[in-house]
């Protein structure tokens, strides 16, 4: 199967999608990792304009430009925050009309977040939770031809006026998050770059993106209930968010070494964790 996934945001750091590359890579080796980004790097200076996300300076050519180089594959996958979700909306339609038959899923915070906002754009499926083995079991009946509405973590959707909204799986376990891959960083991504279209992304972009340092995620879930977070949507989903989970030390401790094999000059480590 040929799989397509695509990040949306300002830079590439992009923890959660960098996971779940990672895992459906070594589960489809043809798949292919596309970042996409409205200003090419957060700033504080974007931030206090408000022009991060979809008030980026994407127009309509770059959009087309975006979808022509995500078509001809079977599956294409989309993950973004909220401040992104009217971009995504855009270039999933856009590829729609190019490409009908392709497989379209969104996935990432704002469907979690958003799900009926998320449902409405011209997707096949949104994903509404932790989605590494919610997709190993949409993957597997996809190649086998079998029924995968009632998939759990999925809403799906054919037409309008035909929508299943299925329920939650389990949390991982430390268990489970153990048994992933380390994120996938340096290993052959390829960005948008407004004006000459998609590239091979490379060691200048990650240095632009941060420095001699490398963002990562170890623990996920928090115990506090702060209105401003989204993890109070994610607890609403599941109570047990609120348990901190992660892979052991030495998991992590190897992911930091397998990147500094890569890019020697790493010399600092950033963990975006819900909670410290």
């Amino acid at each position: 199967m040929q799989i397509k996934l695509v990040s949306l945001e300002d830079g590439v750091t992009a923890n959660g999608f960098r996971k779940i590359a990672a895992y459906i890579e070594r589960m489809n080796p043809q798949t292919e990792s596309f970042y996409v980004t409205t200003n090419t790097f957060r700033s504080l200076r974007t931030s206090i304009k408000g022009t991060s996300g979809s008030k980026g300076e994407l127009g309509d050519h770059d959009i087309d430009e975006i979808a022509h180089g995500l078509t001809g594959a079977d599956l294409v996958g989309f993950s973004s925050m909220t401040g992104y979700s009217e971009l995504t909306r855009k270039i999933i339609g856009r590829v729609r009309e190019l490409d009908p038959s392709t497989f379209i899923l969104w996935g990432g915070i704002h469907p979690i977040i958003q799900p009926e906002d998320a449902i409405t754009a011209d997707v096949d499926a949104i994903c509404t939770g932790e989605g590494e083995f919610a997709f190993q079991e949409l993957y597997d009946r996809l190649q086998d031809g079998r029924n995968y509405r009632d998939l759990r973590n999925f809403w799906f959707k054919k037409g309008e006026a035909d929508e299943v909204r299925n329920d939650f799986l389990p949390l991982m376990t430390a268990e489970a998050m153990e048994s992933l891959p380390f994120p996938q960083y340096g290993t052959g991504e390829t960005i948008f770059e407004r004006g000459h279209g998609w590239r091979p992304m490379g060691l200048a972009d990650y240095l632009n993106n941060d420095g001699l340092g490398y963002q990562t995620l170890w623990s996920i879930g928090c115990p506090f209930h702060c209105s401003f977070c989204g993890n109070t949507k994610f607890i609403a989903n599941d109570p047990k968010y609120k348990k901190i989970r992660h892979p052991s030390a030495r998991y992590v401790v190897d992911e930091v070494k397998k990147v500094r094999e890569r890019f020697p000059h790493i010399s600092q480590v950033s963990f975006n964790d819900d909670s410290f």
